[in-house]
């Protein structure tokens, strides 16, 4: 078997996934600057840069189905040829987004200070944890 490079096919599949790759790239980056930031003022504060950007990307991955399953199923059914219910699909989404969004932001101080405490390692790195949480919830 030989594979054989498609270069129009190519050029469709990097026009869906080179936004991605950027959203992607942008939430290792935000993680990074926060780092080399947050680094020079204490080491409690670089841990709780780096505890609270795992935290918050497990919950950025969890809430990430929604574009996963959305794209699934837009792409179903434009496949599908029912072009109405793409719109139907996004509509959905971006009212479940906003839901999830509101709540998320309106939240964000007890969603931070419950979790926080699972992540300390000590009471000055947990309170600084807390702040960065809820900063970058909103």
């Amino acid at each position: 078997m030989t594979l054989k490079l498609n270069p129009e096919l190519s050029h469709e599949v990097w026009k869906l996934a080179y936004p991605l790759i950027l959203a992607s790239i942008s939430q290792s980056l935000l993680s990074i600057v926060d780092t080399a930031f947050v680094g020079r003022i204490s080491p409690s504060a670089l841990a709780a840069a780096g505890m609270g950007g795992i935290v918050l990307l497990t919950i950025t991955v969890f809430l990430g189905a929604l574009y996963w399953g959305t794209q699934a199923l837009t792409a179903r059914r434009y496949g599908e040829g029912k072009f109405s219910q793409c719109g139907k699909i996004l509509d959905n989404s971006l009212v479940i987004a906003i839901v999830l969004g509101g709540i998320i932001t309106f939240l964000a101080p007890v969603i931070a200070r419950f979790l926080s405490p699972f992540f300390e390692s000590d009471p000055k790195m947990g309170k600084l944890l807390y702040e960065y949480m809820e900063y970058r919830l909103y």
